[in-house]
């Protein structure tokens, strides 16, 4: 996805990620205009362990931490979503949960079982902005939208 083949305001949105990716301090700003764009109810960026690579700590968006707080660092350094996105040979790319996670796998999914399911997740957005060959470390966003909201 180009600058150029968005709205203006999904084109500042663009570039603004593109400027800010490799500085963490940036995230919250990052992740915060997104989800608003979106209308997302809750989301994350990370950037998980994959090997030799540290991960960086999570920042939140309209989510409470506490509740997955004992969950999390597992799901961090197993990085399902991140390898299962790196499977699909489209990254850096956006996919749709049930894309990643489709019904028929939930049931084995730790992070569908441990993070989403207790959340009330229904449906959701992950876009792979770096790959872990940019610098060693993957960068993921994650939006999701609860059962109650289409």
């Amino acid at each position: 996805m180009s600058a150029t083949d968005e709205t203006p305001a999904a084109a500042g949105l663009i570039d603004h990620i593109y400027a800010s990716i490799r500085s963490p301090e940036n995230w919250p700003n990052i992740i915060r205009r997104i989800g608003d764009w979106l209308d997302a109810d809750i989301g994350l960026m990370i950037s998980p362990s994959l090997g030799a690579t540290d991960a960086i700590p999570i920042v939140l968006y309209g989510l409470d931490g506490t509740k997955i707080a004992d969950k999390l660092p597992a799901n961090i350094q197993r990085a399902e979503i991140t390898s299962l996105a790196l499977n699909t040979g489209r990254t850096p790319g956006a996919f749709l949960l049930s894309e990643l996670i489709p019904r028929t796998a939930q049931a084995t999914s730790h992070y569908w079982k441990e993070i989403l399911a207790p959340l009330g997740v229904s449906s959701g957005i992950i876009a792979m902005v770096r790959t872990p060959d940019d610098e060693g470390k993957p960068v993921v966003i994650h939006y999701y939208r609860f059962k109650s909201k289409p």
